[in-house]
């Protein structure tokens, strides 16, 4: 099991948001972007706005679920920012 792209990740949470849910949450929309650009860059930073996540579990909770139906992992949660990776070790398998 590969750890976590911690360089990549502190990178990432100093660049504005790639990804903004707004109030219609995890639409099939934002999944299919999302995966686009998990594909393309690898890493992707998701801001949930005030009026879908009101505090950091709900926005929490926001990011696995997103994460699950990306196929992706959670790097780190800090307030209401998210950032999201792909693995590459898990595809050679």
């Amino acid at each position: 099991m590969a750890k976590k792209p911690w360089k990549l990740i502190r990178m990432k949470l100093h660049q504005p948001p790639d990804i903004r849910v707004g109030k219609r949450g995890v639409s099939e929309g934002v999944i299919l972007e999302t995966t686009k650009l998990l594909e393309k860059k690898g890493i992707v930073k998701v801001k949930f706005l005030r009026n879908i996540a009101y505090d950091k579990k709900t926005a929490k909770k926001l990011a696995e679920e997103l994460a699950i139906r990306t196929g992706a992992k959670i790097g780190k949660v800090i307030g209401k920012v998210a950032i999201l990776y792909k693995d590459t070790n898990d595809e050679e398998v």
